[in-house]
């Protein structure tokens, strides 16, 4: 009761466009709609599993709260990226998921698979080869192991049958659910006994390329976008500290002072930056235009004093003819 009158508050509030044109009001549309149906004790049959929805509406907080709704939106931002990392992954994955059907589907398909165990006399200490001495050579010890799976299936066809199978255990050691001991141990000791390098190769391989490679590129696409400005909270470009605002006019009134003393002392008037252009260089939001009048004015005064300078050089000079500074 208390969800329905604040939908029907925030309806009144916000009727009718701005109601609508929020995601946040369809979702406490539906949960509230939801609960009348509860309250109403309304058959829904197939569609009674929908009072769950109830339940959605924890995601309101994300509303509210400030830096959850950050969160959220970070999150969706981030779902090109992050889908497109994971799409790079899936591509992976169904190639070594294709491999292993190839290498493993037939393994233990006669309901047993070969170990051997190889030992001499340095392994007397571990209890095997007790009565062996030095100069014995190596025993090897086979052992029929059974391939039965508790499903009725062979090792290879439970786990690299079909494709989607492997696909499955694939990702089962991406999860590390006891991928070592049920995926990949008995075909290190069972695919090839005398050579276990294209097993642990294989997975090897995997699971430097999917989970220290593939799945830190899933988290460094999340990360930059949880740390990337929002809109909101990226600077102003045309804003100014007040310190620099200080700097530069400091700095152009006392240029601007001695250009008029220098000038003025060699029979040149320059006129000196007006108080209104001072107070646009102290303006924060006009920082580049002011920027741009006190170059003009600092190149304008230079101008006035290399005239200045090339007058009197040109007073020095005897026998030129006219004005010198015409010459």
């Amino acid at each position: 009761m208390i969800f329905i009158f604040e939908l029907a508050v925030n309806l009144y509030g916000s009727f009718w466009r701005k109601f609508i044109s929020s995601p946040w009001n369809y979702l406490d549309t539906i949960v509230v709609v939801v609960g009348i149906t509860s309250l109403a004790k309304v058959d829904l049959g197939s569609f009674s599993q929908i009072k769950i929805l109830r339940a959605f509406r924890i995601l309101r907080l994300f509303k509210r709260v400030e830096s959850l709704n950050k969160i959220l939106v970070a999150l969706i931002r981030s779902i090109p990226g992050v889908f497109n990392a994971f799409l790079v992954m899936l591509i992976f994955m169904t190639i070594f998921a294709i491999v292993a059907v190839d290498f493993f589907s037939e393994f233990g398909n006669e309901g047993t698979y070969e170990t051997v165990q190889t030992y001499g006399y340095a392994a007397a200490r571990w209890g095997q080869g007790e009565s062996l001495g030095p100069d014995d050579g190596l025993i090897e010890n086979r052992t029929l192991i059974d391939a039965t799976t508790a499903r009725g299936f062979h090792y290879g066809q439970e786990y690299y049958g079909t494709f989607s199978r492997s696909l499955y255990t694939l990702f089962q050691v991406l999860t590390g659910e006891s991928w070592s001991e049920a995926v990949v141990r008995p075909l290190i000791f069972g695919y090839n006994p005398s050579n276990a390098f294209l097993v642990g190769f294989f997975f090897t391989v995997y699971i430097l390329l999917t989970q220290v490679v593939l799945q830190n590129v899933v988290v460094a696409v999340l990360l930059d976008n949880f740390v990337a400005d929002t809109p909101e909270d990226k600077p102003d470009e045309s804003a100014v500290p007040a310190e620099s605002a200080q700097f530069f006019a400091v700095d152009s009134a006392t240029t601007d002072a001695a250009i008029v003393r220098e000038a003025t002392s060699s029979g040149v008037t320059v006129q000196a930056a007006s108080p209104p252009q001072q107070a646009r260089l102290q303006s924060s939001a006009e920082q580049t235009v002011a920027t741009l009048l006190a170059d003009a004015e600092q190149i304008k005064a230079d101008q006035a004093l290399i005239k200045v300078g090339i007058q009197a050089i040109l007073q020095r000079l005897p026998g030129l003819p006219g004005d010198p500074l015409m010459v």
